[in-house]
């Protein structure tokens, strides 16, 4: 893993009136200390939010650690022993052909959707027939193929739930990147906070519980919240299932023990590549590379 990252025609255009990023091409080798100079509007910002898959680019190809981040996420969440169907729902032509490059099932969808659970009501409308669809977010780069069966039997066992979500635990504190969960004593989620729940004002907090995005929905669940208004806790905290969560839907949380950390900053980058070196799941795929 000599290059942690490759970027070849990178290219972010915003309406049809102005281009962020133009035909950008690079490679970060590891331990290089790489600097973006240029003045406001150059595109720098642009450009780190396409490398951690905050947005999507117009055109080119970034790879980490060899390859595409959503082709890591693809082959890890192929090993799942209960998912029956695999697709990655985009609104990028590009991410749709290079899925499809590596073998993989993508489907274009509109491009006005908010988030991940609204696209998936767009999939539920196209593939109708199944029972429980999981989401996994793109970004999951360490994503255990066990965890995604997890996510799905906990709802098998749970019929009168409406989702179930993950959750692993949790030390750092003051991380506004991260979502921390509580959930009560039937393990049913209360509440999802950019915060520091429970708080240690008054007692010691051993560990906090970090939501694991890799949630499974019955199909009317999602289609429920896609007739939604946004919640005005949600509109606060800015996370999408609090809208389920203010409507009263149950949502069940399993606690899993992975390493779960997504691409989010650039300094998850030296964490995540420490933890591949070890990763059985990796070494499955990586000779393939």
């Amino acid at each position: 893993m000599s290059s942690v990252i490759q970027v070849q025609g990178l290219t972010k255009k915003f309406g049809h009136q102005f281009t962020a990023v133009n035909d950008l091409s690079f490679s970060v080798n590891k331990g290089d200390v790489y600097g973006f100079l240029g003045q406001n509007g150059a595109g720098k910002s642009t450009t780190i939010r396409m490398l951690l898959s905050l947005i999507e680019p117009t055109a080119g190809h970034i790879e980490i650690f060899g390859l595409p981040l959503i082709a890591h996420v693809y082959k890890r969440a192929s090993m799942s022993k209960m998912l029956t169907d695999l697709i990655v729902a985009t609104d990028s032509t590009e991410i749709v052909a290079l899925v499809e490059a590596h073998g993989g099932k993508a489907m274009l969808t509109d491009i006005n959707h908010k988030n991940g659970t609204e696209r998936m009501a767009e999939v539920i409308a196209k593939y109708p027939d199944y029972d429980y669809y999981t989401l996994i977010n793109g970004d999951e780069i360490l994503l255990n193929p066990a965890s995604i069966d997890v996510s799905i039997q906990t709802l098998l066992d749970n019929e009168y739930a409406d989702a179930s979500i993950l959750a692993v635990p949790f030390t750092r504190e003051n991380s506004a990147s991260d979502f921390k969960i509580v959930y009560n004593l039937k393990n049913e989620v209360m509440y999802i906070s950019r915060n520091d729940i429970p708080s240690a004002a008054r007692n010691a907090v051993e560990h906090r519980l970090k939501a694991y995005h890799l949630m499974t929905f019955k199909p009317k669940t999602i289609l429920d919240y896609s007739k939604m208004e946004k919640t005005p806790l949600e509109k606060i905290e800015d996370h999408e299932h609090l809208r389920l969560l203010e409507h009263g839907y149950k949502i069940l949380c399993k606690v899993v023990h992975d390493n779960c950390i997504s691409l989010d900053m650039p300094t998850d980058i030296p964490i995540i590549e420490a933890y591949l070196k070890e990763d059985e799941t990796y070494q499955l795929y990586a000779g393939k590379i």
